[in-house]
């Protein structure tokens, strides 16, 4: 029988799978042993008239293919490293290359742009694989997997599924899924579909993961704009009365808070320290704290921090203060102490006093005045009230050195290195219920009992200077520190002195004199009665005002209400552990180094500079781990078989149905149905005729030889 050849022009540009079996179908297959399907309905075109053509290079579109996933990726990975990975520290980012807000919306456009434009990536290499013997499908069937790029939407999965189920239930049940049973054959997609169909997959998942991967926030960033500031610095730092600072510092020590200055100004610590807060010196000394309470001192007790001015705005840029290292320690009131020498409860003596003098006084301050006989100050204060009596001694190594002259003005002494101690005696107050934790603080190896009197010491060093630092906002952290002593130097002449009181000589003394006259009340350079009395000395009308009870207040001992032997109900007072006190000494030079450089002659503006309103990427919810290996094998899986077939020629740059009806299909035996012929047309795009010196190009099992070969899109032949 001569077969038949017919010209069929289908009306879709694509065709699916049954659109082209119903075509086939209507050619009436059942007698014919072939067929030819043109792009045309115009009469063939002889052999010698066929238009020719040879396969070509498709070199943009391969050099966009390979090239656009790496930008991709690149893209993403700009974002992981500049943004995610370099986060924002306590509120202040880096300076970024682009706005975060305008690269964050440019990702999401060129998203969705990139969701067709990666299928079209791997509908190239479809192209150029179909031409391939070992990655074509192996009959048509499976190449119709392929029309419409079905392995790049959620519909072409979703059949490719279902073909999958009823293949696997007819293949384990002797029924069948659809009722076929085991000997069902395998109609769904070959190797090629799958492997594009889980490349295009992995970019459609990691999309909309990677914006899940980021969040778009408000942040600051370093600006230029200078700001107002409030604090001290070189040309005013001593222009305040000593005891003003020191009242300063007591009143914010009493209340209690966080040992750091007032916001926005924050104390800074070495470059070198990690994960510093605003709260960088009361998180310092919090964690002391609950070291010492467990019984295991910390290996190091050192705290280094730079106080700057105080400021209207967070700052950047370099700024002159306070350079402070301290470290306090509870000892042994017997052994540990070195400004003090204590053998008892009535025994003992520090700079300028000793118990000899004592004789039932309930006060005694030690010589203050320009360095009288080279003694140090001191002082002793014993009281009792709010259910305990209490005796303390506290000594500085550091007195003034004369009027005019402040501490802090000279090269030469910087830094100044000194240290301050107190010792507390405590028992309970007859009459009172017996404190819990005063039986707990005579468990103590520190603590030692004398006349019934329990006592303990704490010894705080001190060295500071003053100069120049470089802050960083983001850090909390200060560098590159340069010593550079203050400059304001009161003029007074010796006649003008003798009348002014000593108190209210300009000159910052050191930070030690400042903390010895913050809890004694004594006025630097001024031998007389302190500010806070004992009950029993006149004009003594406040009983808070000794360091028994602002201790307490500091570190959150407040009293309570209890019923004492007489019925009466009065406040109690904590005992204060060595634990505690050393918490307090440390809170008090926080605030001690703060006021000195709170207030300045008035606003004025210097070298730093504030921060702006920024726009920042934040770690989303999705890991970006989880988006960079999956966009990392989507790349590999898209770019790797762009350069396999990089320089090959090919049919046609995608695979489409329009460009399908320009195959000739060869079918096989006759009776057979349209779906068991196609299983036996191959599904490799190949020539047609490869014998001839001109080919066609269509479904054959001859592979299509591209170099210097010649084909026509349409000719007639005989089957």
């Amino acid at each position: 029988m001569q077969p038949l050849s017919r010209s069929v022009s289908p009306s879709p540009s694509r065709l699916s799978i049954s659109s082209f079996q119903n075509h086939v179908q209507s050619l009436g297959l059942g007698d014919h042993s072939s067929i030819h399907l043109a792009s045309s309905n115009k009469p063939l075109a002889p052999t010698g008239a066929a238009q020719r053509y040879q396969f070509r290079f498709y070199f943009a579109r391969a050099i966009a293919n390979t090239l656009g996933p790496l930008a991709v990726v690149t893209v993403y990975l700009f974002i992981v490293f500049e943004y995610l990975e370099r986060e924002e520290q306590n509120g202040v980012i880096p300076n970024r290359v682009v706005s975060a807000n305008a690269l964050f919306f440019t990702w999401i456009i060129l998203s969705i742009f990139s969701l067709e434009w990666a299928r079209s990536a791997l509908a190239g290499f479809e192209a150029a694989a179909l031409m391939k013997p070992r990655l074509a499908p192996s009959n048509a069937l499976q190449l119709m997997w392929h029309t419409d790029r079905d392995w790049g939407q959620i519909g072409g999965w979703w059949r490719a599924m279902l073909c999958t189920i009823k293949y696997l239930g007819d293949k384990t049940s002797r029924r069948g899924y659809s009722g076929i049973g085991p000997n069902r054959t395998w109609d769904g997609p070959a190797g090629l579909w799958w492997y594009l169909g889980c490349s295009s997959f992995l970019f459609y998942a990691a999309v909309p993961l990677s914006g899940l991967s980021m969040n778009p926030a408000d942040s600051l960033e370093l600006g230029n704009q200078p700001v107002v500031i409030l604090g001290a610095n070189e040309t005013t730092f001593g222009s305040r009365a000593n005891s003003e600072v020191a009242d300063a510092a007591m009143s914010g020590w009493r209340l209690g808070g966080v040992a750091t200055p007032e916001t926005p100004t924050v104390f800074y610590a070495p470059a070198e320290s990690p994960n510093v807060s605003g709260l960088y010196y009361d998180d310092a000394i919090q964690a002391i704290y609950q070291y010492d309470l467990s019984g295991t001192s910390m290996k190091s007790r050192n705290i280094t921090f730079f106080s700057g001015p105080r400021v209207s705005n967070r700052v950047h840029g370099v700024a002159w203060g306070l350079l402070t290292t301290t470290s306090c320690t509870p000892v042994n009131i017997y052994t540990g102490l070195e400004l003090m020498n204590i053998s008892s409860y009535a025994n003992w003596s520090i700079p300028g006093i000793t118990s000899r003098l004592f004789n039932g006084s309930a006060l005694l301050t030690g010589s203050s005045s320009y360095s009288q006989y080279g003694s140090s100050p001191g002082v002793y204060f014993q009281d009792d009230g709010f259910g305990v009596n209490f005796t303390y001694l506290i000594a500085s190594d550091h007195d003034i050195i004369g009027l005019g002259n402040p501490d802090y003005n000279n090269a030469s002494t910087l830094p100044i290195n000194g240290a301050f101690e107190i010792a507390l005696w405590q028992s309970n107050l007859e009459g009172y219920p017996v404190d819990p934790a005063f039986t707990n603080l005579t468990r103590s190896p520190l603590v030692e009992t004398s006349d019934n009197q329990t006592g303990y010491g704490v010894r705080c060093t001190l060295s500071t200077d003053v100069g120049t630092a470089q802050l960083s906002p983001s850090s909390h952290t200060f560098s590159a520190f340069t010593s550079k002593p203050a400059n304001f130097t009161p003029a007074l002449s010796a006649t003008f002195a003798a009348a002014v009181p000593l108190f209210e000589y300009a000159g910052g003394y050191a930070l030690q004199t400042v903390i010895l006259s913050a809890l004694t009340g004594i006025v630097p350079g001024y031998i007389g009665a302190p500010s806070c009395l004992p009950k029993n000395i006149s004009p003594s009308v406040d009983t808070t005002c000794n360091v028994f009870y602002s201790a307490n207040l500091a570190t959150g001992g407040n009293p309570v209400q209890q019923t004492v032997d007489s019925g009466a109900v009065l406040m109690r007072q904590p005992t204060i552990p060595p634990e505690r006190l050393t918490l307090a000494m440390y809170k008090m030079v926080g605030e001690a180094a703060a006021s000195v450089m709170a207030v300045g002659a008035g606003e004025w503006q210097g070298d730093l500079r504030g921060l702006r309103p920024a726009s920042d990427l934040q770690v989303g919810f999705v890991p970006w781990q989880v988006v960079v290996a999956m966009l990392g094998l989507w790349a590999v899986l898209t770019v790797v078989p762009q350069l396999w077939v990089f320089g090959e020629r090919r049919w046609a740059a995608t695979l489409t149905g329009e460009e399908l009806v320009r195959f000739g299909v060869q079918l096989g035996r006759q009776g057979r149905d349209v779906g068991e012929a196609w299983r036996e047309v191959p599904g490799l795009v190949g020539d047609l005729r490869p014998q001839e010196e001109v080919g066609e190009v269509g479904f054959s099992r001859y592979r299509a030889k591209a170099r210097g070969r010649e084909y026509v899109t349409s000719m007639e032949r005989d089957c």
